[in-house]
């Protein structure tokens, strides 16, 4: 019966996102594979993103694995050695139905949008510098959320998200975190 119901919320898990993922044109997605994680326990399925995360150059499939394994039951907030969570790196590529899918996940574990890497990076900082204007506004608007996002972390260098887009000559983001502050 337990595995019936695991099953069962996959499937359900898996068409949300799917419907979530196909109505964002900036990512071609055919469907999350979900069933093959639902074996695996709590731990296995940590050590597995993890595993990814530690990869020294995540493309695209690596990261829809990542999140797979998120919706799965992995950790949102697992961090590899350098900080760096999987909501930080789809920010930081552009990969919006990816950002979406995760902050849209309500799984145990509520996504933590304050998390800094080594340098001091979150997630809202990697979109503002690569110039990511729709990742930075649902960053900025998600309610499914562990906290309200801080817009006054800095980064290493002393740099906010605002810092990183006016450095960088991204006036749009600016506008746009201005609005928030």
């Amino acid at each position: 019966m337990k595995k019936l119901k695991c099953s069962l919320i996959l499937l359900i898990l898996n068409l949300i996102i799917n419907n979530v993922l196909s109505m964002h044109k900036t990512l071609e997605f055919d469907s999350i594979k979900l069933e093959k994680y639902n074996k695996l326990s709590k731990q296995e399925l940590d050590k597995k993103l993890l595993n990814i995360l530690n990869k020294s150059n995540l493309d695209k499939n690596y990261l829809r694995k990542c999140v797979n394994l998120i919706i799965a039951g992995a950790n949102i907030n697992m961090q590899n050695k350098y900080g760096i969570t999987t909501l930080m790196m789809v920010s930081m590529k552009g990969y919006l139905g990816l950002v979406k899918a995760l902050l849209e996940y309500t799984g145990k574990e509520p996504i933590d949008l304050n998390i800094q890497d080594e340098n001091g990076y979150t997630a809202l900082m990697e979109a503002a510098f690569y110039g990511h204007l729709e990742i930075v506004r649902i960053l900025l608007e998600s309610e499914n959320c562990k906290s309200p996002i801080d817009l006054n972390l800095k980064n290493k260098c002393g740099n906010t998200a605002l810092d990183l887009a006016y450095i960088n000559k991204k006036t749009d983001i600016e506008g746009l975190l201005n609005k928030y502050l």
